[in-house]
Order: C-alpha cells, then structure tokens, then sequence
C-alpha cells in the first residue's frame, strides 16, 4: 500500500519511531490555539447524527 502525505510533516507524524517528545512539539507547532476561531452556541441537533445541512453551523441568537 502506497501513502499519499499532504506534507513533509504529516509524514513524521505517521513515523513509529517519532519519540513522543518529538510528536508533541511537533503538534505545537502547528497547532492553533483557542483564540484564533470564533466561539458560538449552536443548536442541539449539531449533536445528532441525523442532522444535516450548513444551517447547523449558524450562531444561535444570544438571548437579550
């Protein structure tokens, strides 16, 4: 079976020898932190497996 890795880094995190060390710095460092998205309450049905359609991703209304 052949491999397709999006980057050279994808590749090392596939990599068994990684030291766990090594993969944890690695996932730092391209990981984003909480504060670079956009935090919102959305509708309980985004918790159903059921549920379909980009109408789930829309913010729910703060209550005034």
């Amino acid at each position: 079976m052949r491999l397709h890795y999006i980057s050279r880094r994808s590749a090392l995190l596939l990599d068994p020898s990684l030291e766990p060390e090594q993969a944890e710095q690695l996932i730092c460092s391209v990981a984003l932190g909480p504060g670079s998205y956009e935090w919102f309450m959305v509708d309980r049905a985004v918790g159903n497996v059921k549920s379909q359609g980009p109408h789930l991703a829309a913010p729910l209304r703060q209550p005034a």
